[in-house]
């Protein structure tokens, strides 16, 4: 079991994860180690770029979303969710060319004069992470396919999911799908890894088997929809029944989450207890 520093150090829960294992994805670059073993570390968040210097800069098409309630609801209410999803994840050539064309001009339109604005264009990269990130986007979801027969489409029932969300926001698109085939894809066993981070197994590829995801509270939402419409499942433990639509100020009790047909849990006293049951 790691072990780390108490999470009242942090000044979040978000900023605990990042702070204790943000070493682990990089400890192949000098100064910088993992300290913890047999750990895989993924940040998903595709919305950000770091820099050499300062903080990271924001993909200007999120941040338009982001900053601006307006053009969500342009974008939203212009084209339908279907076609804003595909665009976002790189598959234009499932959008009609009339139609991509569209969204092209608007987006080049908007991000041109918001661009002139100097508390945007300094906060956000150039256009072309877009590009970027599709490019990773549609490289991983191809990787993904080819590694898991899904009883559905992945792309389809990603964006069923997505449209069954109470709240639509464009700026999931960018993270979710992408941490969703992360989840499912096959890695190579032979690839070198950390030293003490082995993979080892009967095959040269193989999925992950147990996954710690965290996020805010659309996003998770999002991705156990997902999860329930392409696998036909409930969850065994969820705080659904007492936080329907997320749980705002991101503090769970214990005696908060339940089993899927909302009972109390029995034999429980800890988040330890939770983990237990699946990895023993």
């Amino acid at each position: 079991m790691a072990q780390g520093k108490k999470l009242q150090k942090h000044k979040s829960p978000l900023n605990a994860i990042r702070e204790e294992f943000g070493g682990c994805p990089i400890h192949n670059l000098e100064n910088v180690k993992c300290d913890y073993d047999n750990l895989r570390y993924q940040n998903w968040d595709l919305r950000f770029k770091p820099q050499r210097v300062g903080p990271f800069k924001s993909n200007p098409y999120d941040e338009l979303f982001m900053r601006y309630p307006e053009q969500h609801d342009y974008f939203s209410e212009a084209f339908s969710n279907r076609d804003m999803v595909l665009y976002i994840l790189g598959f234009t050539k499932m959008i009609s060319p009339s139609i991509l064309k569209k969204i092209d001009e608007k987006f080049n339109k908007v991000l041109i004069e918001k661009l002139k604005r100097k508390s945007f264009a300094t906060e956000v990269t150039d256009k072309s992470l877009l590009d970027e990130r599709r490019t990773l986007i549609q490289k991983e979801y191809h990787k993904c396919i080819k590694s898991i027969k899904f009883p559905k489409d992945l792309l389809e029932t990603f964006i069923q999911s997505y449209n069954s969300l109470i709240d639509i926001d464009y700026t999931l698109v960018f993270t979710d799908f992408y941490a969703i085939c992360r989840m499912f894809i096959n890695f190579d066993t032979n690839k070198k890894t950390p030293k003490r981070c082995p993979t080892k197994g009967k095959n040269n590829f193989r999925t992950a088997q147990y996954i710690i995801y965290y996020a805010g509270d659309q996003h998770t939402l999002n991705i156990y929809q997902f999860l329930e419409l392409m696998f036909n499942v409930k969850p065994v433990y969820t705080t659904r029944k007492k936080f329907p639509r997320g749980n705002t100020n991101k503090l769970i009790h214990i005696k908060d989450i339940k089993d899927a047909s909302g009972s109390k849990l029995k034999d429980v006293e800890c988040v330890d207890d939770l983990f237990r049951d699946f990895y023993e």
